[in-house]
């Protein structure tokens, strides 16, 4: 059995996400050593409210352009793994789509898509735990408290302050 790295989003991981791949300068050159590896690394993106789910693209939607991203009991299947790509994170089942939100209102959509520049494919993550659609201040990814099981939606919403569902991590694959 392989051992997993566990990495929280803050610290480390927190600032790979918010450092776009190539990109250099003295204060991030400690970063960017990582970010260069990380880009070659597979990614489980769990939430921190319910343990063992994780971030899965729904297999139904045959990885077509919409198709939902829910949390399902983490299994180590390939609709499971993620790789940043820049502030993208591509599916590993789907290699041609990235995380991409549908619209920044509370509730608005998860989803996969062909992958692009748009700001509703980049996400950074902060120090608190949070990921955000765009930048610091904008919504953020969010499980729906509403569910908690298999199948539970994903959304964007705003900040609300103390909510685990709204907080992740990141495990190597």
């Amino acid at each position: 059995m392989m051992k997993k790295t566990y990495m929280a989003a803050a610290g480390c991981v927190a600032a790979l996400m918010a450092v776009p791949l190539g990109a250099a300068s003295a204060e991030s050159s400690r970063v960017q050593g990582a970010a260069t590896l990380e880009a070659q690394t597979q990614w489980e993106i769990h939430t921190d409210w319910r343990i063992n789910m994780c971030l899965d693209v729904d297999s139904n939607g045959g990885g077509r352009d919409g198709s939902k991203v829910q949390l399902w009991r983490c299994n180590g299947r390939a609709n499971q793994k993620w790789l940043r790509d820049g502030y993208h994170w591509r599916s590993v089942a789907y290699p041609s789509k990235c995380l991409d939100s549908v619209g920044s209102g509370d509730g608005a959509k998860v989803q996969i898509w062909g992958c692009w520049n748009g700001t509703p494919q980049q996400w950074a993550g902060g120090r608190d735990g949070l990921v955000y659609n765009g930048r610091p201040g904008y919504p953020v990814l969010d499980a729906d408290r509403n569910g908690g099981g298999d199948g539970t939606r994903v959304q964007m919403w705003h900040v609300v302050e103390g909510n685990n569902n709204q907080q992740w991590f990141f495990v190597v694959a």
